[in-house]
């Protein structure tokens, strides 16, 4: 960004969308890396190639991404020994403040997660053309089973739901996106009883 002849909103805006249209989502000005939604999953943005190729490097000698800024935070870490803080701003709906503590040898000894700010208007209604509330779509497409443990269904029938004509997402899948969901609380040994809990919970 600090390249532009010119560092004006026009020319900013135009530069984001450009990048954007190449699915080049991750923009720096200077240290700060701005990131635009892009409505869309890029599971290779983000796969264990990409963060190879990011460990080590020097901040700015590839493309624009989280992974060089995680990978600069660290190093400097390590080699400061001094407490690293990565602020995100303009987070829509909530604020996230997430804590990750590491040993003397740099490996993850701890972490903790705390919210901070809940978009309120948003716990209770739903603007037309869009989702809220992600995780009920999902046990709404679970499978026959699991639909009528939950009492669950089509969407459309329930108030929360229905106040927006958006039910589906494209590029979405729902019932891939719960079972994807079920299996990752497996693995992170969330046990069958405390899952149906959870999901219980969401249904109340």
């Amino acid at each position: 960004m600090t390249k532009l002849a010119y560092l004006h909103e026009p020319g900013v805006l135009h530069n984001l969308s450009c990048r954007y249209g190449l699915n080049e989502i991750y923009t720096y000005t200077g240290n700060i890396l701005i990131a635009v939604n892009p409505f869309q999953r890029l599971p290779l943005l983000y796969d264990v190639h990409m963060m190879e190729q990011y460990k080590g490097a020097s901040f700015g000698e590839l493309s624009p991404h989280l992974f060089a800024i995680a990978d600069a935070c660290y190093r400097a870490l390590i080699n400061d020994q001094g407490s690293q803080a990565i602020l995100v701003c303009h987070f829509s709906r909530f604020g996230k403040f997430v804590e990750i503590q590491f040993d003397k040898y740099g490996k993850i000894s701890g972490a903790a997660v705390r919210t901070y700010l809940l978009e309120r208007s948003r716990v209770c209604q739903v603007s037309d053309l869009e989702r809220n509330y992600h995780c009920f779509y999902m046990l709404c497409s679970a499978p026959p089973e699991d639909v009528k443990r939950f009492k669950v269904g089509d969407p459309r029938s329930f108030h929360y739901l229905n106040q927006t004509n958006c039910y589906e997402v494209a590029n979405v899948d729902d019932a891939r996106e719960y079972i994807e969901t079920r299996s990752a609380m497996d693995i992170v040994g969330i046990d069958q009883e405390e899952q149906r809990c959870y999901l219980f919970e969401i249904c109340v």
